[in-house]
C-alpha cells in the first residue's frame, strides 16, 4: 500500500527534506524503500560541505540503535559525507568504548573509514584490547562478528598508540593504513621495563593483517624511547611494500636532545626509520624535521650518504633533499 507521502512527486519531497535535520532524515526515512534511500543519497552526495549531526536532543541510544546501523550498513559513501556527530548531555566513556567496538566489528560493512579519536582519554584507546590477537584461520559467524573484514583503507587520528595496535587484531583484510599522532604517546608503557624489552624484541603483524600493502605515519618524538618503539611499530609491518614516515622534534622534551643532536644522515634513517628486515618494500619516503644549525659540507654529506647506499641505490631513492628553514632552526 502506498503512504500518501510516497504519492508527491521526487521534487517535492527534496523540499520537504529541507525541513528536515540530518538525523531526522536518517531516522525516519532511511529504512523506508529503495526510492527514498536513492532521495537520501542524492542529497548527501550534493552536499560539498559534509554533514554534521548536532541536534540538541540526539542522544547516544538513539544514534546507537538507529544511525549507527544505517551508517555501518551503507557504501563507505554515507559515512564519508558525516564531518561529526554531537551527542546531547555529558557522553560517557563507556558509550564511546562501544561504539568504537561496533564501528571494528562484523556490524560494519564499509570498505573505507576516517578515525579522529585526538580529543579521547586513554581508556577509550584501550576499548579494543580484550579481543583475540588474529583472525582464526577457522572462524564460525559468531566469531566473524568480532571482525571487520569489509574494511581496507583506514586514515585514523589518535593521541595513544595502544588502539592502533589493538585495531590490528580486528581489521584481517585492511590494505592501505594511515596514521597520524600528535606525539607516539604509549601511556605509561615507554616507562615500563617489561615493555621496553617488549618492543625490543622481534615481531610481524603478517598474520594479522597479510593484505596491508601501504603504511604511513606522521608524529612528533621527543626522546630515544619513542624512536625505539617506532622501530618496533615498523618492524611489525616488515611485509609493506609502500612506507612513508612524517616525523618532527618538537623540541620540547630535554631527554630528547641528544638523539636529535645526531646527524640525519643514511645511517640515522636505517637505525631509526626504516625495516630491519626488507621483504617487499618497494616505496620509501621519508621526512624527518628538527631545529639544528647546520653547514653546507654537512648538508652536502648527508645527501651523499643515501647515494652510496645500497638499499637506496637499488630501489632509486636517492633523490633526496635536505630542506633549511633559518626561521624555524
Amino acid at each position: 500500500m502506498i503512504s500518501n507521502l510516497e504519492m508527491f512527486p521526487n521534487e517535492i519531497l527534496l523540499n520537504v527534506f529541507c525541513y528536515l535535520s540530518w538525523d531526522e532524515i536518517l531516522i525516519y526515512l532511511g529504512s523506508l524503500n529503495k526510492r527514498f534511500n536513492s532521495l537520501i543519497y542524492s542529497i548527501f552526495s550534493n552536499n560539498e560541505n559534509r554533514i554534521i549531526f548536532n541536534k540538541p536532543d540526539l542522544s547516544y541510544q538513539t544514534f546507537s540503535s538507529i544511525l549507527l546501523p544505517l551508517i555501518l550498513n551503507s557504501s563507505s559513501f554515507l559515512s564519508s559525507k558525516i564531518k561529526y556527530i554531537h551527542f546531547d548531555g555529558i557522553t560517557i566513556n563507556g558509550m564511546f568504548k562501544q561504539l568504537l567496538s561496533q564501528i571494528f566489528s562484523g556490524q560494519c560493512q564499509l570498505t573505507s573509514r576516517h578515525l579522529y579519536m585526538t580529543k579521547l582519554r586513554y581508556a577509550i584507546h584501550q576499548c579494543l584490547k580484550s579481543y583475540p590477537s588474529h583472525l582464526p584461520l577457522t572462524t564460525n559467524s559468531n566469531e566473524l562478528q568480532s571482525y571487520c573484514v569489509s574494511l581496507r583503507r583506514l586514515h585514523i587520528q589518535l593521541e595513544y598508540t595502544c588502539f592502533l595496535e589493538h585495531l590490528i587484531d580486528r581489521v584481517p583484510n585492511l590494505e592501505q593504513l594511515s596514521a597520524v599522532f600528535s606525539q607516539l604517546r604509549c601511556g605509561d608503557q615507554l616507562r615500563d621495563s617489561n615493555f621496553q624489552r617488549s618492543i625490543l624484541s622481534n615481531e610481524s603483524w603478517f598474520n594479522k593483517v597479510p593484505k596491508l600493502k601501504c603504511f604511513a605515519l606522521k608524529s612528533s618524538i621527543d626522546n630515544y624511547l619513542e624512536f625505539v618503539y617506532l622501530k618496533w611499530l615498523l618492524n611489525n609491518f616488515n611485509h609493506i611494500t609502500k612506507l612513508k614516515i612524517y616525523v618532527r622534534g618538537s623540541g620540547i622534551s630535554r631527554t630528547g636532545q641528544l638523539i636529535w643532536k645526531s646527524v640525519i644522515d643514511v645511517n640515522f634513517i636505517c637505525q631509526h626509520c626504516l625495516l630491519d628486515k626488507i621483504i617487499n618494500l618497494k616505496y620509501f619516503h621519508f621526512y624527518i624535521g628538527r631545529t639544528c644549525e647546520l653547514s653546507l659540507v654537512n648538508i652536502e654529506n648527508t645527501i651523499n650518504s643515501f647515494k652510496n647506499y645500497p638499499f637506496f641505490i637499488s630501489h632509486q631513492c636517492t633523490n633526496i633533499k635536505y630542506l633549511y628553514d633559518k626561521n624555524e632552526s
